[in-house]
């Protein structure tokens, strides 16, 4: 896997980097600048974007201000593809997309938070399904700042807790926890697998009984349906015979029921006849006075019709009537209004000769008002002058007290600069005195590691045996040893001492800093009062030279007494401005008049043209009674005399049908003699009588054949349910069995999974102390100098994963190595486990030269550069200490806000 390049888009400090992203090569690239210059977020963004890995709140990495911010990585994966993995972030809501873009193919292969881990892992990382890509980056490849060596300054039980899950030392622990909650549900599984043989057993104890059961019941069928089958043959010729003498007593029942239903069939008809020859006579009388009445009924339309017509002549005539009066209210509406006009007219043509002096009057007002609308301003431009001059003298006289203040604040100023140049000679002086410390530290430990060999008789000086050394020999050094501890007492306090004092010197720059502040200050504040005062005496001149408020009351009294002459200048020029408008309005109501009474005129000689229409229409309704006798008698009689025709059909129809009637009353008489001469009542009765007898007989055998058919399907259905039981037990005792061998095997593999840690974390604990072995010559650049990662009972001195410092025999602990030894030894190590660990050859590094000084920064860089077996390493520092040694270095500067790179 390498990482091409990275682009962001509103992260934090950055604003845009997508159209110049920011480059990575193969190797090591480093990345500086000041602190808060934006160094780590760049790390902060990979992790984010391809191991979803979240050191704080991700809304969080939006710029302030904006709503989204986007992270692009492109990155080549284990296939040697590129690839382009994109995520956006909003600052409400977190992520809002994410999604692999494959340039090459053009299009996206996956989107959405799972879908998008799930190929980095699988198809582009090539990572097992198990690994947790967050947990991979937080404590593998991308250690936080300041966290490289702090795991192994820690207590043993801490590093277990941080180690043992890089391991994988934890599955195996939780494996060997899980395997006995299986052991435990199989325990429940095997009692209850026993309990439910217990209850089959009970359940399946009465089968043999329940099967001689069922064994009788068959046989006892057998012989009901012997007697079964013999009675219904027997019955079956007997409800044959009762059948038909049944149908032919049916069939003399219907005959009889038939001929009293035709005899009523006959008597209805001829009721019916009887009514059609009434309802005939009446038609007929009923067209003999429509015959007679049709004349008047004809005559009485024909004079109806008439009368519409008037009618209509009527409403026609009404109607020019109606418009004739509209025009003439419209005549005397329109003469009123143009005598109104003419008299606006002629108040018009007065205010035209009013006009001239108003306007003289007008000017005159004016010219007053404005003169006294200046003096006004003037009055109050004077007045704020006079407020602003008592101002001005208040912030004159805070200011020069201020002033006084200042002077007073700034008179220790030259004994702090004296002070303050006293810290540099102080500097070497407290560096001298720790190199001194270093140093005699450095020889205690020398004597107690001779003591301690004293103690084996051991030569301090050759580190062998010697037979001379006899006893204990390890009080020759404490002399030595104790005045050396006395100057290391002396050189701490007098380190205590210019501490304290270096301590004063930064208050003083601190209060130098305050008081050129002041200066600034007190400057600022005497060019302020100066222009204030020239500003002063210009504005006291302006307020003298200004008008005074005598002007303005008598110049306001002239114009009460001259008047306001606005309103009525105002009135008169609306009334010259209508005049227009007024004399076109009457010329036009005079036309409009001249057509109103033409209108009218023609009105008048159409209404004329229809006569007395009244006098027609009282005469046509006299006409019209005279035949309304004759019109009534023929709408009255008209409908029943168009009835005659159908009721004289309908009388032939109903005579044919009691003749029809009459001929199926002897057929039917005819055929009821002959069934009767056929039919026997007795012999009916007593066939019935064995019908019931043979019935009843059957009855009661088939009700306990049924009785036992229902107990024999029971006994079927227990017998099948037991056999399904005893089928059940069997299984369930070899489910039983299984469980046996299961929890015995368990049982080996929890044994196994209890010692498997040990001996996983003594294997890979070797495996990773040999490779950071090795790597720790890599960056020291020393061979003689050894680091063994520490694992198991043989350890109990430093505990698991604690890291020693071997140089020939002597061992050193982590905690006492030097800063750059330590650097290197945390870095060793952690190179090994990513190498082993992490399945991926690449690694990142935020500020390992942290608490340096400058030698070691350098060493330390340099020996990056001589790392090998990594396709990409990424050291994050504040200073350039990598950029003269590595390739590929990238600067990050701050300017105006924004994170900007370099390189």
């Amino acid at each position: 896997m390498l990482i091409r390049s990275v682009a962001l888009e509103n992260i934090k400090s950055y604003k845009r980097t997508t159209k110049n992203p920011i480059r990575f090569q193969e190797g090591t690239n480093a990345i500086s600048g000041e602190n808060g210059s934006g160094k780590s977020t760049i790390l902060e963004a990979i992790g984010y974007a391809l191991f979803d890995y979240k050191p704080y709140k991700i809304e969080n990495m939006v710029r302030h201000g904006q709503k989204k911010g986007e992270i692009r990585v492109l990155i080549r994966g284990v296939d040697g593809r590129d690839y382009e993995v994109v995520r956006t972030i909003r600052t409400k809501g977190g992520t809002s997309s994410y999604y692999i873009h494959d340039p090459k193919a053009g299009g996206k292969i996956a989107e959405g938070k799972n879908d998008v881990l799930h190929a980095l892992r699988k198809d582009i990382l090539c990572l097992g399904e198990e690994t947790v890509l967050p947990r991979l980056f937080e404590d593998v490849i991308g250690v936080p700042q300041g966290t490289i060596m702090a795991p192994f300054l820690e207590a043993p039980g801490q590093r277990k807790e941080k180690f043992d899950p890089i391991l994988g030392i934890e599955d195996y622990k939780k494996a060997e926890k899980e395997s006995r909650v299986i052991e435990n549900q199989i325990e429940k599984k095997k009692n209850e697998i026993d309990k439910n043989i217990a209850i089959v057993s009970v359940q399946v104890e009465n089968f043999p009984e329940k099967k001689d059961e069922l064994e009788r019941i068959a046989t006892e069928l057998a012989e009901l349906t012997a007697s079964l089958n013999r009675l219904n043959t027997e019955f079956g010729s007997v409800r044959e015979k009762k059948a038909n003498l049944e149908r032919l007593e049916g069939e003399i029942s219907g005959l009889e029921s038939r001929i009293r239903e035709l005899n009523t069939q006959k008597m209805g008809a001829e009721k019916r006849r009887e009514e059609c020859n009434n309802r005939l006579q009446q038609a007929q009388e009923a067209r003999k006075i429509v015959m007679a009445s049709q004349v008047d009924f004809q005559e009485f339309l024909r004079v109806e019709k008439e009368i519409i017509e008037v009618d209509k002549l009527r409403d026609g005539r009404d109607k020019e009537k109606e418009q004739l009066h509209v025009l003439q209210r419209k005549e005397a509406g329109l003469k009123e209004k143009i005598s109104g006009l003419e008299n606006e007219l002629k108040k018009i043509k007065e205010a035209e000769e009013r006009m001239p002096e108003v306007k003289k009057k007008l000017g005159l007002q004016k010219e007053m008002e404005e003169n006294k609308k200046r003096l006004e301003q003037a009055l109050s431009l004077k007045q704020e002058k006079m407020k602003r001059i008592g101002k001005i003298e208040e912030e004159l006289e805070n200011g020069r007290k201020k002033s006084i203040e200042f002077q007073g604040e700034l008179k220790d100023r030259e004994a702090l600069l004296d002070k303050v140049k006293e810290k540099e000679s102080l500097d070497k002086r407290l560096e001298a005195l720790r190199k001194r410390e270093t140093n005699l530290m450095a020889e205690i430990n020398h004597f107690q590691s001779n003591r301690e060999a004293l103690k084996t008789g051991e030569c301090p000086f050759f580190r062998e045996h010697c037979p001379k050394i006899i006893g204990d020999a390890s009080q020759l050094f404490v002399k030595e040893e104790n005045e050396i501890r006395s100057s290391l007492e002396n050189v701490r306090e007098s380190i205590t001492s210019l501490q304290v004092e270096a301590l004063e010197i930064v208050k003083a720059e601190k209060r130098l800093q305050e008081m050129n502040v002041l200066i600034g200050k007190e400057h600022s504040l005497r060019e302020a009062i100066q222009k204030d005062e020239e500003g002063l005496t210009a504005l006291k001149k302006e307020v003298a030279e200004g008008p005074d408020e005598r002007e303005v009351r008598g110049l306001e009294k002239k114009i009460g007494i001259h008047g306001d002459f606005r309103g009525e200048h105002y009135r008169l020029k609306k009334d010259l401005e209508k005049r227009p408008e007024v004399e076109e309005e009457i010329r036009e109501k005079h036309r409009t008049l001249e057509e109103l009474a033409h209108g009218i005129s023609e009105i008048s000689k159409r209404i004329e043209t229809f006569g007395d229409l009244e006098k027609k229409r009282q005469k046509l309704e006299r006409k019209k009674e005279g035949h309304r006798k004759g019109y009534d008698d023929y709408r009255t009689h008209k409908k029943e005399s168009e009835k005659v025709t159908e009721l004289q059909e309908r009388l032939v129809k109903i005579q044919k049908e009691i003749e029809m009637i009459s001929q199926g009353l002897d057929n039917t008489a005819a055929s009821l003699a002959e069934k009767k001469e056929l039919f026997n009542k007795e012999e009916l009765e007593r066939v019935k009588r064995k019908f019931d007898g043979l019935n009843q007989e059957i009855g009661t055998i088939g009700g306990r054949k049924n009785e036992l058919l229902k107990q024999q399907e029971k006994l079927i259905k227990e017998l099948q349910k037991m056999e399904e039981l005893m089928e059940k037990k069997k299984g369930l005792e070899r489910d039983l069995g299984i469980e046996k061998s299961t929890e015995l095997l368990i049982k080996y593999i929890r044994e196994i999974f209890k010692k498997t840690p040990e001996y996983l974390r003594k294997r890979y604990v070797a495996v990773i102390s040999q490779d950071a072995n090795n790597r720790f010559h890599e960056l020291m650049g020393d061979n003689t100098l050894d680091i063994r990662w520490t694992a198991g009972e043989e350890e109990k001195t430093y505990g698991d994963y604690g890291i020693v410092m071997r140089k020939g025999r002597d061992e050193t602990e982590f905690n006492l190595l030097s800063g750059g030894q330590q650097m290197s030894a945390a870095l060793a190590v952690r190179l090994a486990l990513i190498r082993h660990f992490s399945g991926l050859n690449i690694a990142f590094f935020d500020e390992p030269t942290h608490n340096l000084d400058e030698e070691r920064r350098d060493n330390l860089a340099r020996a990056f550069s001589r790392i090998t077996g990594f396709d990409q390493l990424f050291v994050i520092s504040h200073d350039e200490t990598f950029n003269s040694v590595i390739e590929n270095a990238i600067v990050v500067r701050m300017v105006n806000g924004e994170s900007v790179v370099e390189g």
